[in-house]
């Protein structure tokens, strides 16, 4: 975490352009929480609506934690324009950076200058299962199931057909089953297709 001096803010124009200075090539989503935060809390900007509203980093137990998702209000951030011809690629890391205009429609968190090319990884928290649904998911892509009951159509079609989902890879203690069925039209083209938990 670090108040960056080398960040600018135009807050006459809207979105607002907030501008990491050359040489610099690199920002972190907490660095830009930070340095926004400390800008706003300076005498000349304390008219201006806030910049940024940031959350996460919400303790999972011990070191882990979700991550940050910053969202630029009325705002977008830009790396200074190079002189060229070569394009200076520049990052944005360390969690997720959205923003919205004075309407709040989304809108790109990047501003675009010359000769800058920003590369942002947007990332995404897991969704939580529970071991359940997992083992269910792990049936469902074809692990310790065997197929029974199959048939056919006339067309060679599968038509119907039991999963069988087994404990472990013995294939020994039945943990769950599915029933498939499935129709086709005159053209052996898929009309529906159906799989149940029995």
């Amino acid at each position: 975490m670090a108040i960056r001096d080398d960040v600018v803010v135009d807050f006459e124009s809207s979105p607002r352009i907030i501008t990491v200075l050359a040489p610099s090539t690199e920002i972190t989503i907490q660095d830009l929480h930070d340095t926004l935060r400390a800008i706003e809390a300076r005498p000349y900007a304390l008219s201006y609506p806030t910049l940024i509203r940031s959350s996460g980093k919400d303790s999972l137990g011990g070191a882990e934690y979700v991550g940050i998702t910053a969202r630029l209000l009325n705002a977008q951030l830009a790396f200074e324009e190079r002189a060229g011809p070569d394009f200076v690629q520049c990052t944005v890391r360390g969690g997720n950076l959205v923003a919205e205009d004075a309407g709040g429609n989304s809108i790109s968190p990047i501003y675009t200058t010359s000769y800058t090319q920003v590369v942002y990884a947007q990332s995404t928290s897991p969704t939580l299962l529970n071991y359940t649904e997992i083992l269910d998911l792990l049936g469902l892509s074809g692990e310790n199931v065997a197929w029974s009951n199959i048939t056919h159509d006339s067309n060679g079609n599968l038509t119907a057909a039991r999963i069988t989902q087994y404990t472990d890879n013995t294939l020994s203690v039945v943990r769950k089953q599915w029933d498939i069925t499935a129709s086709y039209n005159a053209s052996n083209e898929l009309l529906s297709y159906q799989m149940v938990a029995v």
